[in-house]
């Protein structure tokens, strides 16, 4: 049988289905677990590391071309930024999305402690921060 033609037949019918499914979404939208600010952790790790009293030059060379190679190994790394200025190094690690950042933090920790014998003696140890 035709729909539309049953719809114009049987007004009635057609009124109650449509406030049947009308009411039936309204309460299944109510049971939807929303929130308006989920948390999320952004895949994201920053390694700091600071070079006192060098050039952005020597930064770049003795410390942050190190930094990139060694991390670039950690698994699920999606992409590596990198800033030299004077005195510091930040290299900047986007994951995957759904990477465990605590593991991705520990894996780059464990081949930073490998890289840190070929810094200079006055570079502190690099810092590993999650935002």
């Amino acid at each position: 049988m035709n729909l539309p033609r049953l719809a114009v037949r049987r007004p009635v019918l057609t009124g109650m289905v449509f406030f049947a499914i009308l009411i039936f979404g309204v309460y299944s939208f109510r049971l939807l677990p929303l929130d308006l600010l989920p948390s999320i952790e952004p895949p994201i790790l920053t390694i700091l590391t600071l070079y006192p009293g060098a050039g952005s030059e020597d930064v770049e060379q003795k410390i942050t071309k190190y930094v990139e190679k060694t991390v670039a190994t950690v698994p699920n790394v999606k992409e590596i930024n990198s800033i030299s200025t004077d005195n510091i190094s930040v290299v900047t690690l986007q994951f995957d999305w759904g990477t465990d950042l605590n593991e991705a933090a520990n894996d780059a920790r464990s081949a930073l402690e490998l890289v840190k014998l070929s810094f200079p003696p006055d570079v502190d140890m690099p810092r590993i921060f999650k935002f």
